[in-house]
Parts: structure tokens; C-alpha cells; sequence
């Protein structure tokens, strides 16, 4: 659970990952069945379907603690460590289970110590092995090339350096992105489709719409990313916009 922008994605991704890394090495008759999804609106209202299958749920709003089950962890995202400490005082007065709060990222703190030391946090409270996390990290550092300079919810600086001189959507004032202009974008999408994890993930149905910079965007093929960013220049469209 987190407000947009505080690196959501980042988490849902990883604890998702970290889910079906641990299923698949401890329980692997339920990897089929296990799936992550993102829940628009109230939780009480949603189709949960099987709740004996592993699930990882993404929201932006906090659930209501009637419809939390006794064997749901719960993480969260917030914007630097004051507030995750206000947050987790919250979450365990509020679902009174503090064993079951799994992590609360902030981004001051990925800031801090950087991707693989967030992807080890996650990978320790999953009890995953060695040879496990480094396909994680090998994982996301190129996922998260990806999740920035490509796609529907790319960063703001990116798609503002991109978008057409004559669009109403472009600031004039707004900063360059440090990062993006200098890749080649096409290479870090193969490279990324070639890592084991990305292989692993894409061999199940509920599971395969992660291997995208966002669950909005389209399959990756090699040159989804340059095809889209394109469209950003040609096109000028906007967030969450564009197939």
C-alpha cells in the first residue's frame, strides 16, 4: 500500500517476485496459481477469487482491517523514515498484528542504500536463497531502467524531454532526465528479457503482465520501449496514455 509516486511499483514488484521465488522453491504445485494485481478501488468490494492461492494485492488506499485476513502481511511505501514510523505505529494499532507488517520503504532510505539493498530486504523476509536474489538484482536493476525511461508511467523528466515542442503538456522549465538520454533503450529491453527471472516469470499466465515497466503497458518484444517513447515524441501523449 502507498500513494503514487513513493515507488509503489518498486515494491509491489518485489515482494511479488519475492512471493513466487519462495512458492516456486518451497511450495511449487501452487506457482500456477500464484498472482499480483492491482486493486483500483475498495478492497471489501474486490473478487478475491481462491484466497487459498498466494496473492499479492497493490493499492494506494489502506484496507479496512475487517477484510484482513489473520495470514495477510501487509507492506507499504511512504516518503522518507519519519513518516514510515508514523505508518507502522498506525498499521499495528490498526490490524494489531505487528509480526505480519512486512516492510515499510521509504524512499529516503532508497535513496540511501540503493536497489540491491532493498532487494535484499525483501529477499530475507522471503527466506529466499543466495542464487535467488542475485537473479532478482540482475532482474531489477533492468527493470528499473526500464520502469523509468519507458512506458506509460515513465518519469516525468523523460516524457517532458520527449514530447514535441508545440505540446499544451510540455514545461519549458522542467529539468532534463540524467539517465534515459544516454541509453539505448532496445538494449536494455532485450537484456532484460533475457534474464532468468524475466523467463521464469513469463512462463506463467497470472503472472506475466510483471515483466512490464508497468501493468499498463504492452508485452515487451525488443523495441516496445522505442516504439512507445516515439510515440511520446510524434504523438505528445501523456501519462498512462498510448498503447
Amino acid at each position: 500500500v502507498g500513494e503514487s509516486r513513493s515507488s509503489s511499483t518498486l515494491q509491489f514488484n518485489a515482494v511479488c517476485a519475492s512471493l513466487f521465488l519462495h512458492i516456486l522453491y518451497f511450495a511449487p504445485d501452487l506457482a500456477n496459481e500464484t498472482s499480483c494485481i492491482f486493486v483500483e478501488k475498495s478492497f471489501h468490494k474486490m473478487e478475491r477469487g481462491n484466497e487459498s492461492n498466494p496473492q499479492v494485492m497493490k493499492m494506494h488506499v489502506m484496507p479496512k482491517s475487517s477484510t484482513v485476513q489473520n495470514d495477510t502481511w501487509i507492506f507499504s511505501t511512504v516518503r522518507d523514515r519519519t513518516e514510515g514510523e508514523i505508518v507502522k505505529t498506525w498499521l499495528v494499532e490498526t490490524y494489531g498484528r505487528p509480526e505480519r507488517i512486512g516492510y515499510i520503504q521509504d524512499l529516503e532510505t532508497l535513496r540511501e542504500i540503493g536497489l540491491e539493498e532493498i532487494i535484499q530486504k525483501y529477499a530475507d523476509i522471503f527466506s529466499l536463497e543466495s542464487f535467488m536474489v542475485d537473479a532478482m538484482i540482475e532482474y531489477f536493476h533492468l527493470w528499473d531502467k526500464l520502469r523509468i525511461c519507458c512506458g506509460k508511467q515513465m518519469s516525468k523528466y523523460w516524457r517532458n524531454e520527449l514530447l514535441p515542442s508545440n505540446s499544451t503538456l510540455k514545461v519549458t522549465t522542467m529539468k532534463n532526465h540524467s539517465l534515459c538520454p544516454h541509453l539505448n533503450i532496445d538494449d536494455v529491453e532485450e537484456r532484460f528479457m533475457e534474464t532468468k527471472l524475466y523467463r521464469l516469470i513469463h512462463r506463467h499466465d497470472k503472472l506475466r503482465r510483471m515483466n512490464r515497466p508497468s501493468l499498463l503497458d504492452g508485452d515487451l518484444n525488443g523495441q516496445y520501449c522505442s516504439d512507445y517513447n516515439n510515440k511520446v515524441k510524434t504523438q505528445g501523449i501523456g501519462f498512462n496514455e498510448g498503447r
